[in-house]
């Protein structure tokens, strides 16, 4: 080694830390993006895929707002 320069490093990651989401916010989170909510436009509603899960609208919105509410602020802090 003939030399060493200082670079400022702007993107480096040993290891992606990424939020924990329970399995059934799993599942939920993975139904809505499989059936085209997140599409534009949505190909679905949420009592939609609350029935396509077999569970209660209230209990699925819950599933999947809760893994949203821990995604978004992962994903945008990711790319400040």
């Amino acid at each position: 080694m003939l030399f060493i320069k200082n670079k400022k490093v702007n993107n480096i990651s040993i290891a992606q830390i990424h939020p924990e989401l329970t399995s059934k916010q799993k599942q939920a989170i993975n139904l809505a993006i499989e059936e085209g909510y997140y599409s534009i436009p949505r190909k679905i509603d949420v009592k939609d895929l609350a029935k396509k899960s077999n569970l209660a609208f209230s209990t699925y919105q819950t599933h999947l707002r809760k893994a949203e509410s821990k995604l978004i602020p992962y994903s945008f802090a990711k790319i400040r």
